[in-house]
């Protein structure tokens, strides 16, 4: 009790070396509980694990032994330690089948969606096959239309073109029209106060006035000038008789 570390840390030596036939047979017993290597078909598996695992037990009993030999300092190698090989042994198995069946499962994806992949591509290929003729018309119903196109343009360019001149020729012939009405325009405005003189005098006529029209028998040539402009107006024909009077009946 005065020194615990002595019982805690210390172990008595009392177990005696397992022959060769008792650790092939713990060896086998402990890696058949190992799932996988129960089958009956992986036997020479086993085997070569159980050889392996004693070779590696007896190399480092060997190895204690030079080491006390030489160093005279004990290492001990017991049957427990023959135990943990065999435990670390089959954690390592486990870890490596966990691996290969990670792996397994992610080729197993790949294999399914590249199989998966290869049916869609089959599908497309037969899509398109499917579509080529209907593609192939499209794209000769596309070069035509872009022909017509071409056609068109220049058509639309030419009327552009066309249309373009006209509107030249008719700015021209606005401003020409727009020269005349300005000179109509003008003309009527001077005419318009001879006009409105006319009907103001008119309008101060009497039969008075046309009876002494009539009895002219050469009247002026004012009064000449404008009979006449009134038959012309009229459209009376003209008598050949010279005199006032012949002209006037039409009129009256």
């Amino acid at each position: 009790r005065m020194f615990p570390a002595l019982i805690n840390c210390c172990t008595i030596d009392w177990f005696s070396e397992w022959p060769d036939e008792a650790l092939q047979s713990v060896a086998k017993t402990f890696l058949l509980e190992i799932p996988g290597l129960e089958d009956g078909q992986v036997e020479g598996i086993v085997d070569g694990l159980v050889s392996t695992c004693v070779v590696i037990h007896q190399t480092v009993t060997d190895a204690s032994k030079q080491y006390l030999a030489e160093l005279s300092r004990h290492c001990y190698v017991t049957p427990t330690s023959y135990l943990e090989l065999l435990g670390i042994f089959s954690k390592l198995i486990n870890m490596k089948k966990e691996e290969l069946e990670a792996g397994r499962k992610r080729t197993k994806t790949g294999l399914t969606k590249l199989l998966n992949t290869q049916e869609d591509v089959a599908k497309m290929q037969a899509e398109l096959e499917t579509m080529k003729p209907m593609l192939e018309e499209a794209t000769k119903d596309t070069e035509a239309t872009m022909i017509q196109i071409d056609k068109d343009s220049v058509v639309a360019e030419q009327t552009r073109e066309t249309v373009q001149k006209e509107e030249s020729s008719a700015s021209v012939m606005a401003e020409e029209c727009k020269s005349i009405a300005d000179d109509a325009q003008r003309d009527l405005n001077e005419a318009l106060p001879a006009l409105d003189a006319a009907l103001k005098s008119l309008k101060s006529l009497n039969k008075n006035d046309v009876v002494e029209v009539r009895a002219l028998q050469r009247p002026p040539n004012g009064v000449r000038m404008v009979i006449e402009a009134v038959c012309i107006m009229k459209a009376i024909k003209k008598e050949k008789s010279t005199d006032c009077d012949s002209a006037l009946i039409p009129l009256l």
